[in-house]
């Protein structure tokens, strides 16, 4: 995917699903849990009439003023990304 990130990122990513057991050192379960939650609804599979609200634009703010801001493509990338959601 291209995803970076940086040394205290990833401490911190670390330390959130960190456990105490020798055996498993990272909670697997919960972090694909959670990374889940952005995209749909936990149980979803059993409730097929439930609506899924769509990701509107601020939803996305934080990840693309990251990884948009200071590239030299940035402009470029922004521009394509509003066409995209004009589309969409």
């Amino acid at each position: 995917m291209g995803l970076t990130l940086t040394d205290a990122e990833f401490e911190s990513l670390a330390a959130k699903y960190q456990t105490n057991d020798p055996e498993k050192f990272f909670n697997y379960k919960a972090f694909v849990a959670s990374i889940n939650k952005a995209f749909t609804i936990t149980g979803i599979d059993k409730a097929p009439e439930v609506r899924v609200a769509p990701i509107v634009k601020n939803d996305t703010l934080l990840a693309r003023r990251k990884y948009l801001s200071g590239r030299e493509d940035g402009d470029e990338m922004q521009a394509l990304l509003d066409e995209y959601r004009t589309a969409v």
